[in-house]
């Protein structure tokens, strides 16, 4: 896991009165509304002429094809700013015809212009998929520390307040029936301090820390044994606040912030078990996984994720299928 601070996040938008600006009073309450997004030109994003590649073509597809499933009118909301879908679909019917680096970008240009949030730094983290040493019925003698890993339970109720209240658009709520009341799922902690949910087991890792982290990554192949590799994803999760254990190390001055990574995490965690337990509880949220037919690995948007090409974002400020090019300070 690496993390670089990034000056500017180019955001490429669609191109001919593809966007209007709405009134605060009509327009969605994002967490995003107090950022401001400035225009540019391609000419000015660092790296276009020369860093463009032509392998990014199967991550726009991949994003096409999602996009095109989507309603005519859809719109995108980025900042205080609303965008049509329409230009993006009519660019996905070109990019079928698309074969090279210097056609794909003209194409890009014609259909979209850039823009940057003004005056905001963010990170940047890399994300992998993870290896893992697992087994489907958990051996004490071989993995005595073995932790399981669950499919998502029955029991897990995905609530959307808008088909309540038009107020609440966009906001679910993940609860479990209990004495005929909904009450909110359980918390990291309790489901594995209580072995909540062990009909719903789908393997057992060896190694916590590494089985945290499957968590963290959402995607993962489990070698059961030198011939079988189980293949699992992101299913579902439990509702609850996710908190970064990284940050909590840093702030309790276990690990030195230029030390951590993925690596001196787990390595911390292997030598401070106990601690390691108590700190992953902090962590409330909760991942629930599926088994994956096929190696392909898909991201939240249900796109499939392209190695170097699929950028994983907060879809509080940037929506979801946004061209994105980034310039990274390290």
């Amino acid at each position: 896991m690496f993390k670089y601070k990034y000056k500017y996040i180019y955001i490429i938008f669609l191109i001919f009165l593809l966007f209007l600006f709405l009134k605060l009073s009509n327009f969605k309450e994002y967490k995003n509304v107090n950022l401001e997004l400035i225009k540019t030109d391609f000419s000015k994003l660092p790296g276009w002429n020369e860093n463009l590649r032509a392998e990014v073509i199967k991550s726009f597809i991949n994003s096409c094809n999602v996009i095109k499933k989507a309603e005519y009118d859809a719109k995108i909301f980025i900042a205080s700013k609303t965008f049509s879908l329409k230009p993006y679909k009519s660019f996905c019917k070109e990019l079928e015809l698309i074969k090279n680096k210097k056609d794909l970008k003209k194409l890009i240009e014609n259909y979209f212009d850039p823009y940057f949030f003004k005056n905001e730094e963010a990170k940047i983290t890399g994300y992998i998929e993870l290896t893992l040493k697992g087994r489907k019925i958990k051996n004490e003698s071989i993995a005595p520390n073995a932790v399981p890993i669950l499919k998502k339970p029955n029991e897990l109720l995905s609530i959307d307040l808008n088909l309540f209240n038009k107020s609440f658009e966009g906001v679910k709520l993940k609860g479990i029936l209990k004495n005929k009341e909904i009450i909110p799922f359980p918390s990291r902690k309790e489901i594995e301090a209580f072995n909540l949910f062990e009909e719903d087991i789908l393997a057992y890792i060896d190694d916590p820390a590494q089985a945290y982290f499957l968590h963290v990554q959402g995607s993962g192949k489990i070698l059961i044994s030198d011939e079988e590799v189980m293949y699992v994803g992101y299913a579902d999760n439990n509702g609850q606040n996710y908190t970064s254990i990284g940050k909590i190390l840093i702030d309790s001055g276990e690990i030195l912030q230029e030390d951590i990574s993925m690596q001196s995490i787990q390595s911390w965690m292997k030598n401070n078990p106990i601690k390691a337990n108590e700190i992953m509880h902090l962590n409330e949220r909760y991942i629930f996984f599926k088994e994956r037919k096929n190696k392909n690995v898909f991201g939240s948007s249900q796109t499939i994720l392209e190695p170097m090409h699929s950028l994983a974002i907060d879809n509080n400020y940037i929506s979801f299928h946004v061209p994105v090019w980034i310039n990274i300070n390290s």
